[in-house]
């Protein structure tokens, strides 16, 4: 790939993770000795971290962008990551999204800026699920994106009939839990947001051995 394709698709990427960087070096001298690292699901800090975990996020950031890089290049079937390129680099811009969102949030935080920061980050990784799912039946076989099973990375048409209803699967879901997290008490969104995660997870790995036995036998 020439330099100046590989610029046209990466840049944004280097904006989302240096974007909350810059903002934490503006705010450093007004920024408290402990910064907040961890939010548990009623969104209340339950853990710290040095004044250098202003730069948490864009760490992690900086360690996702060169792993999913670098994921094409080592799958057995790293072909096929042509075939769905596009889906690739939007989920990677998704992921990139959420990591640069955290990185405002805890600047924001630790500067003590009033805001329901469990809700913020349950409807963001609702939304990127969303987002995710809408790719899924663009996503061709490989050994590290999508919905792998033994059944889905077995055979290809068990992987884009699996990939097809969890993606519909995951829009519907996020579409209708994001706003019953509008209307419930931040103590609650752990009680809604857990079944959320197990329907989403559970339903395409069992529909994937069904469909797998179907096809197969």
């Amino acid at each position: 790939m020439k330099t100046s394709d590989f610029i046209k698709r990466e840049w944004v990427f280097w904006i989302l993770i240096l974007a909350p960087t810059f903002f934490a070096l503006y705010y450093w001298p007004q920024l408290p000795d402990k910064i907040p690292t961890h939010w548990n699901a009623s969104g209340e800090m339950d853990d710290y971290g040095g004044k250098w975990a202003a730069f948490l996020s864009p760490m992690i950031s900086v360690g996702v962008y060169l792993l999913m890089i670098f994921i094409p290049k080592i799958d057995p079937r790293k072909k096929n990551y042509d075939l769905f390129r596009g889906a690739y680099w939007v989920i990677r811009i998704a992921l990139a999204f959420l990591l640069s969102l955290l990185g405002f949030i805890t600047i924001l935080a630790a500067l003590q800026t009033k805001m329901n920061v469990g809700l913020i980050i349950m409807i963001s990784i609702l939304a990127i699920f969303m987002v995710m799912g809408n790719q899924f039946g663009k996503i061709r076989p490989n050994y590290f994106v999508g919905i792998r099973t033994p059944w889905t990375i077995s055979n290809e048409e068990v992987w884009m009939k699996t990939h097809r209803l969890a993606g519909r699967l995951w829009v519907v879901a996020s579409a209708i839990t994001i706003p019953i997290l509008f209307f419930i008490p931040s103590a609650m969104i752990a009680y809604v947001f857990l079944p959320y995660i197990f329907v989403i997870a559970a339903v395409p790995i069992i529909y994937s051995y069904k469909i797998h036995k179907t096809i197969v036998h």
